[in-house]
């Protein structure tokens, strides 16, 4: 469909992933959408090969591939906000107990989908719940020993990716962001283009990921403030966020944290 609008054009040609779609009809105007199936995101390589190959030579994984290197280094610099204000945990242990600040990555989870398709080696992977306003978003991946695993570690080798896939920082969050419909924002789609497929292309298809690690290398865990559990138990015992214990039995109504704002008191 793509191809056959003059409005696009031959920009179909940019597209490297999308979804596929399967239905009974030969076009929506005949059965409104009815019987239709779609795919998830899905990487374009096994469809377009060979006129890609046919078009660039016999490096077409690589040109493509150095496209994306040099088209997303004229892009916003997120990486400097991410590691600023987003460092990784450095153990697993970290990083499991900072659940208010990362969850786990859905395709790498130590109690649910430990595939890893995009983080080879990896046992646990951890997502930032929040992003930057840039959408610029954390993730970390952590080896069977515990330790956070570097992109810079990487070696250039046609089997490395079959055992080693560090995590690196995403320029858009897997779950999107508000607005929600603007680039960068959109759940699943925005992740897919600028953050998987780019490892898809380079990794994968090339077969060379440096290009890749060049532009998403992991944070450091040098500037991390592990998460500290404060307590409120029985009647009128705390442990503060700095370990502190006391006991508190005054009578009448107190206010342990209190957040006022223009539209709400909590």
């Amino acid at each position: 469909m793509l191809s056959k609008s003059l409005i696009v054009g031959n920009l179909w040609r940019k597209f490297w992933g999308g979804a596929i779609q399967i239905r009974l009809s030969k076009d929506d105007q005949t059965d409104y959408g009815k019987y239709v199936m779609w795919s998830g995101a899905v990487p374009f390589g096994w469809y377009f090969r060979d006129t890609w190959k046919a078009n660039l030579g016999e490096n077409w994984a690589l040109k493509l591939c150095i496209e994306w290197y040099n088209y997303d280094g004229l892009r916003d610099n997120f990486l400097r906000n991410v590691y600023t204000n987003i460092p990784c945990p450095c153990t697993l242990s970290q990083a499991l107990n900072d659940f208010g600040r990362f969850t786990p990555l859905p395709t790498c989870e130590m109690m649910g989908d430990s595939s890893c398709i995009y983080t080879k080696g990896a046992q646990h992977c951890i997502v930032s719940t929040n992003s930057m306003p840039d959408s610029g978003t954390e993730m970390c991946c952590y080896d069977y020993n515990g330790w956070l695993m570097f992109s810079q570690d990487y070696e250039q080798s046609t089997d490395y990716l079959r055992y080693f896939s560090a995590g690196v920082p995403y320029r858009a969050n897997p779950w999107g962001g508000y607005v929600f419909k603007k680039p960068l924002y959109v759940p699943t789609w925005s992740n897919f283009y600028n953050d998987l497929l780019p490892y898809d292309v380079c990794c994968r298809w090339a077969g060379h990921c440096e290009f890749y690690y060049w532009r998403r290398a992991t944070s450091g865990c040098q500037n991390y403030e592990p998460a500290v559990i404060g307590t409120a138990y029985g009647h009128g015992h705390f442990i503060t966020f700095d370990g502190m214990k006391y006991s508190f039995s005054g009578r009448g109504y107190f206010v342990l944290t209190q957040l006022k704002t223009a539209d709400r008191n909590l």
